[in-house]
């Protein structure tokens, strides 16, 4: 079992509105052993009492994730303790109650489908258009 230094600061406080938080973001980055990141992020996330969704591919991670306050925070710090995880950043929203009944974990071929073989976020972003341009189209 996956012992974790934080465990004993766990909240299991899922009724009190006050103190629910959604995060939701992504980070393209090569991953290679996804069966065992998985394994990991399931065992953290039961512990901690997270619900939402986690997908994983070799192209990178996509977190849905609402739950305490605290326990979020605790996610927070052993995400950011993996280098491929320590610069991703999180948009975050206060919750009346939780979104999400259970935790999904999945494996996929995509974390945000192309359906264009040729496209890989691996090899770095588009040049950016302008608005003016933007508008000419």
């Amino acid at each position: 079992m996956l012992i974790l230094p934080w465990q004993d600061q766990l909240k299991r406080d899922e009724g009190n509105p006050m103190t629910m938080i959604h995060i939701a973001g992504y980070r393209f980055i090569a991953l290679d052993d996804l069966v065992l990141l998985k394994q990991n992020l399931s065992a953290q996330c039961s512990l901690l009492a997270l619900k939402g969704t986690i997908l994983l591919s070799h192209e990178g991670i996509n977190i849905n994730l609402a739950g305490n306050v605290e326990n979020i925070g605790c996610f927070h710090k052993t995400l950011k303790e993996d280098t491929r995880f320590a610069t991703m950043r999180f948009h975050e929203s206060n919750l009346d109650a939780l979104p999400f009944k259970r935790l999904k974990i999945k494996i996929k071929n995509e974390i945000i489908t192309f359906r264009q073989k040729e496209v890989s976020p691996l090899q770095g972003r588009a040049e950016s258009v302008s608005p003016v341009t933007l508008k000419k189209w």
